[in-house]
């Protein structure tokens, strides 16, 4: 089913509600309701099914390992958001946003400026 499929299909069953009821105005809420979430499940099953989404995961998941592999070869280096969006191609933004979500690899230094550190290497030299 595609785009232009599933918004006609929602117009008829607005146009066939609309008829029944004299007016968009006095069509009850629970049909509203239940022609947009038909409408919306087509669109997520359209998505979901689409060979777009499969490509946009596949280079989401590159850059990510992009920024792992980045990351590993750059331990104890101090680094800025924009070292590692250059590293893993990702925006500056979303370097940014990764670096606030792990607080474990990434130590603040100063604004900007971030240390990259290994724990799994502090945690083995702190045990013995």
């Amino acid at each position: 089913m595609l785009d232009s499929e599933i918004n006609a299909r929602h117009k008829e069953r607005w146009a066939a509600a609309t008829k029944t009821y004299g007016s968009k105005f006095k069509v009850p809420g629970w049909l509203g309701d239940e022609i947009a979430e038909e409408t919306r499940q087509a669109f997520v099953t359209l998505k979901e099914g689409s060979e777009e989404s499969e490509t946009n995961k596949g280079i989401r998941l590159a850059k990510r390992k992009a920024a792992e592999t980045w990351i590993k070869d750059n331990v104890g280096r101090q680094v800025t958001t924009a070292d590692l969006a250059a590293g893993s191609g990702w925006s500056v933004a979303y370097a940014s946003i990764y670096i606030k979500e792990e607080p474990l690899t990434f130590v603040k230094v100063k604004h900007g400026l971030y240390e990259i550190r290994d724990e799994k290497a502090e945690r083995a030299a702190a045990k013995g």
